[in-house]
């Protein structure tokens, strides 16, 4: 399917035509497919197509998923068609994030790194809506030790449930993309696993570093932060997390953690 619709992209609009001119609808002229693109962002001699497709859990997929290139604000954006593909045009011969975003769905990132004059396919992606279960906190209380619960989750890898634990007293402000604060005080606490069943890989919120393994991969989020458009939560406090040991690690031993950072893109 990719094969038949890149030959079509590809094909020059006029004999003897250029990659861009196959390709230029998408970036140029009154009815583009790609929105908010910058004067001049694109360069017909070095421009690049990055395409892919977008699923949900169950196969389906996904229109309307805006997708964007990580601080690369020039090049705009487009969205997912009705059978879940998507082209953006960017520059080539660069490395990129490129990110797909969908209300109620946790947002993933991919990297990419396109030659000039050709197509970047990439690997499709399973976007997963947050998790179900939502756990109110309110952080004034002042003796009692709060806790949120992710969902029970039971699999070929073994059973787990993840707990977050709030002190009393703890102040929280979500960081919004332009550096504001703003305080929150009554926090609906979601904990949603990306490393279930057969999809686990495609469903990861980014590539893994090459010195890493696949094990285990969680979104902890605040409802009240995610509706700002927060880009991260700090608390005054520790935040505690429990999880089962459920990979089987040694007693004692020392367990590697780590956390993506949408905004950097490692």
């Amino acid at each position: 399917m990719f094969d038949v619709l890149h030959l079509k992209l590809a094909t020059p609009l006029v004999k003897g035509g250029s990659f861009s001119d196959g390709v230029s609808f998408i970036y140029k002229g009154d009815k583009k497919i790609q929105g908010d693109i910058e004067d001049g962002a694109i360069d017909d001699d070095i421009v690049s197509i990055i395409t892919s497709k977008v699923f949900d859990d169950n196969g389906t997929p996904i229109k309307g998923v805006r997708i964007t290139i990580n601080n690369h604000k020039k090049f705009g954006f487009t969205y997912t068609r009705i059978d879940g593909e998507f082209d953006i045009a960017v520059n080539g011969d660069n490395y990129y994030d490129v990110s797909y975003k969908k209300e109620g769905f946790i947002t993933v990132q991919r990297k990419a790194k396109p030659k000039s004059n050709d197509f970047e396919i990439l690997n499709k992606i399973v976007m997963i809506p947050f998790s179900p279960k939502v756990t109110k906190i309110d952080l004034n209380k002042v003796s009692e030790l709060s806790i949120a619960k992710g969902d029970i989750i039971e699999d070929s890898d073994g059973k787990r449930e993840a707990v977050l634990m709030f002190q009393p007293q703890t102040k929280a402000k979500a960081v919004l993309s332009d550096g504001t604060e703003v305080e929150l005080s009554n926090i609906s606490v979601r904990a949603t696993e990306f490393t279930v069943g057969e999809n686990g890989l495609d469903r990861m919120p980014a590539e893994l570093p090459r010195n890493t393994a696949y094990t285990y991969a969680i979104e902890l989020s605040i409802d009240e932060a995610e509706e700002k458009g927060a880009t991260t939560v700090k608390f005054d406090k520790p935040v505690f997390y429990y999880l089962d040991n459920f990979i089987g690690f040694p007693v004692g031993g020392i367990v590697p953690v780590g956390y993506y950072d949408r905004e950097k893109g490692y």
